[in-house]
């Protein structure tokens, strides 16, 4: 299988609509796959956890991650983050330039608010 950029077939993630994310195998709401995963400048989610165990690789931009209680971390193009479903964290992409991810996920991708808080709306 070889997708071209131009091919790709971009979707609003259902928990975050400003984040786009794009198959490249399986299928992102019902089990295991492989998507790129598109968030704007300056986007920033409330403490979260995922249904799945996520494996993230940055393509392009500064990921900024933070588990509960714990420090920022940026994270530029080239780094990897592993993300047990457990594990209660922010997410940020530092303004300036979008990020582009890659997440290799063990089931469904979604986020889960903690502790009754909702992901921001921008």
């Amino acid at each position: 299988m070889l997708v071209p950029p131009d091919q790709m077939k971009w979707s609003p993630n259902p928990d975050a609509p400003e984040v786009k994310a794009a198959a490249a195998w399986g299928d992102l709401a019902k089990g295991p796959h492989g998507a790129f995963h598109r968030l704007p400048a300056g986007f920033a989610t409330h403490l979260h956890t995922h249904s799945s165990d996520l494996r993230v690789v940055v393509v392009s931009g500064t990921l900024i991650e933070a588990s509960e209680n714990g420090p920022e971390t940026k994270l530029p193009a080239g780094s990897y983050v592993y993300q047990p479903h457990t594990v209660k964290h922010t997410t940020k992409c530092e303004a300036g330039s979008e990020c582009l991810l890659f997440v290799v996920a063990n089931g469904k991708f979604d986020i889960v608010p903690a502790a009754g808080k909702e992901t921001p709306k921008k």
